[in-house]
């Protein structure tokens, strides 16, 4: 075809996933990524492997006190530490979840208002329309007086 677009075929439009949030002008939240929250909770699980840790003294074997005081500082940072990754995952699962339904009420606000502005506006066209039709049947009902009238006083003037 003479001057068509090549870079116009069906294959190339891209059909956007929510037309009625883009319409409203809405624009989506950005959430947390699962990455990131991924990335925060393993920095902290590694920061409970950094705990310092009871030492025998320099030349000295480790004795079993010493070990088992090591295995209860471990596990202690350990729990700590998955504590902590279990708030990060749980901070960042509420942030989403407010910004989602803060994200949910503006839209459904505004689809409101605009639904609401869309009603009035038909309203306003529906009184326009009964307006017309009104003034067209008082306008139809004039002709026909005034042709009654014409037409009786013909008859009038006939007899």
């Amino acid at each position: 075809m003479i001057g068509a677009d090549q870079q116009l075929q069906p294959g190339t439009i891209q059909i956007k996933r929510k037309p009625l949030a883009n319409a409203l002008g809405v624009t989506p939240p950005r959430y947390v990524s699962e990455g990131t929250v991924q990335d925060a909770q393993n920095n902290a699980i590694a920061q409970g492997y950094r705990t310092p840790r009871v030492q025998a003294g320099r030349g000295f074997s480790n004795s079993k006190y010493t070990r088992a005081q090591q295995g209860i500082q471990d596990a202690a940072s350990m729990g700590a530490a998955a504590n902590q990754a279990a708030a990060i995952g749980a901070e960042a699962e509420a942030y989403n979840a407010s910004i989602r339904d803060q994200y949910d009420q503006m839209r459904d606000s505004t689809l409101a208002n605009r639904r609401s502005h869309d009603l009035s506006i038909h309203d306003a066209l529906m009184g326009h329309r009964n307006n017309e039709r009104q003034m067209n049947q008082q306008l139809q009902l004039g002709n026909e007086t005034q042709r009654d009238r014409l037409k009786y006083s013909l008859l009038g003037r006939m007899l």
